[in-house]
């Protein structure tokens, strides 16, 4: 046995004998790649033995570490993330976490055992808080004057034999631009992937629907297609709004900035026939709490279980949203109608040939910046002009000539003679000279 396999053995006797590792804290990328891969093989070999994961030996194929080739560590597909022991379901207050395990039943008993949802929407929205909060974990990083989240990451947790997966993503919007870079890694995350639901987040406490919430929607349809918003919730965060524009309730104003959005959605996103229902999110540790510890709303209702409610819900009902290179480049508005482009290259080149050749010939021949010629210069130009034009054709025929020539020469293995050309046109052209 070689030392490095004695130092894997060690590490494993340790975990076995310690208790399972804290799930808790956010897994930290290390520069030694044998310490990396003997930790996550710990984790598999963990989750499987808690009777949490099944079949996840492909996993361990291709990896450094005992049975596996030697070399730099490779990180994973998205379509192959790690799944831990959901252990911050338990943090969830009881009836959270009964409401929980009664959805998570639910889909098992209608045969689905994985439920993953994708958060979208600009920079400051909520995204990786709502992560969090879902999650009962801090898996994602949170900042109050910036975006920590620097590409797209999946967080998986499995809990009873079911696992939820959460996609959290970039900014779309940086500033006034659209993110390209967070665009493709959003792609790159959910290539492969079946989402169950999307939740397009958007804050409560803003009063209208602007320029920058418009290139948000463009810039997801262009890069994820019009049916990601088949599969897609309107969630406003900062849920416990408590000051209320124009005298409406509560439940009119969600009502009347969620409509907002969904114009919106369907004019710019293409999502003609989009249900696009709402949900409310509050992720604030200052929120008021019920007696059992949820957060609540400004409508006094806890946020969590029925966000949980109406994702399991329609995710039964929709069918899963997968993305398609293929619809990507159909509604791609810059490759549309590109067949156009010929006809109309075409059309300018007869304009300018039939048409605004003509007219500037013409000014020319009728006159200059310092007004119209007289009758007889005109008729004189118009002449010259004529006898220049016959000039060029004649040429052009006589070297077309040589060329046929040239051309049968070189067919019957000798060279061309001389062309023989009228000299009547030669002596016109010399009478046309002399009286220029």
């Amino acid at each position: 046995m070689t030392i490095q396999e004695e130092e894997y053995v060690e590490e494993e006797e340790y975990d076995e004998e310690d208790d399972e590792d804290d799930y808790d804290v956010e897994e930290q990328e290390d520069g030694d790649v044998e310490e990396e891969d003997m930790e996550e093989m710990d984790q598999l070999e963990v989750l499987q033995n808690a009777g949490f994961i099944r079949g996840l030996e492909p996993l361990l194929a291709g990896r450094g570490g005992p049975g596996g080739p030697s070399g730099a560590a490779r990180r994973p597909a998205p379509q192959q993330d790690v799944a831990r022991e959901w252990t911050g379901l338990r943090q969830l207050p009881g009836t959270t976490q009964t409401t929980f395990l009664e959805l998570l039943g639910k889909l098992r008993d209608e045969k689905k055992t994985r439920l993953t949802i994708l958060l979208i929407g600009a920079s400051g929205v909520g995204k990786s808080s709502t992560t969090n909060s879902i999650l009962a974990e801090r898996v994602a990083n949170v900042a109050a004057l910036q975006s920590d989240t620097a590409k797209a990451q999946c967080f998986s947790r499995v809990a009873a034999g079911f696992t939820l997966s959460i996609i959290d993503t970039p900014g779309v919007l940086e500033g006034d631009a659209i993110n390209g870079a967070a665009l493709s890694g959003i792609v790159y995350e959910v290539k492969g992937r079946s989402v169950d639901a999307v939740l397009f987040l958007n804050r409560l406490d803003e009063f209208r629907v602007d320029a920058s919430d418009i290139q948000v929607i463009e810039g997801i349809t262009r890069s994820l297609g019009e049916n990601i918003w088949d599969n897609t919730f309107v969630g406003l965060t900062h849920g416990r709004l408590s000051s209320l524009p124009d005298d409406l309730t509560y439940d009119e104003y969600v009502e009347r900035r969620a409509g907002a959005l969904r114009d919106a959605i369907r004019k710019h996103g293409g999502a003609k026939t989009a249900e696009l229902p709402v949900v409310l999110i509050e992720n604030s540790s200052r929120a008021p709490t019920s007696p059992e510890g949820e957060k609540l709303l400004g409508n006094k209702r806890p946020w969590l279980p029925d966000l949980m409610r109406k994702v399991t819900q329609k995710s039964l009902e929709w069918a899963p949203y997968r993305y398609d290179a293929a619809v990507v480049r159909r509604n791609d508005p810059n490759k549309k109608r590109r067949w156009l482009i010929p006809l109309v290259l075409l059309a300018q080149i007869a304009f300018k040939v039939l048409v605004l050749d003509r007219v500037l010939e013409e000014d020319g021949i009728t006159g200059d910046a310092y007004g119209p010629y007289d009758p007889e210069f005109v008729q004189e130009e118009r002449e010259r002009i004529t006898r220049e034009k016959e000039r060029e054709r004649a040429r052009k025929r006589r070297d077309a000539d040589k060329q046929k020539q040239q051309s049968a020469a070189q067919k019957q293995g000798f060279a061309p003679a001389a062309p023989v050309y009228d000299d009547d046109d030669d002596d016109d052209f010399e009478d046309d000279e002399e009286e220029d």
